[in-house]
């Protein structure tokens, strides 16, 4: 499994590209926090990281790469 799954060439192309993605959102997030949607944070009683990684968390591939 570890070899051909997990080891994977394409496997571990695309998860070092989805490590970079998550990184800028959470970066570009973190200094325009406008750009998460007002409902999403005024429902969250929490400190605005944890808010940042429960949105990226809820995102689809496709949309976060988009």
């Amino acid at each position: 499994m570890r070899k051909h799954l997990y080891k994977h060439k394409q496997v571990v192309k695309i998860a070092r590209k989805s490590k970079v993605i998550i990184s800028e959102l959470f970066h570009l997030f973190n200094v325009e926090p406008t750009l998460i949607p007002r409902s999403f944070v005024d429902r969250r009683n929490e400190d605005l990281r944890r808010s940042i990684a429960d949105y990226i968390a809820g995102m689809t591939d496709r949309f976060a790469f988009a």
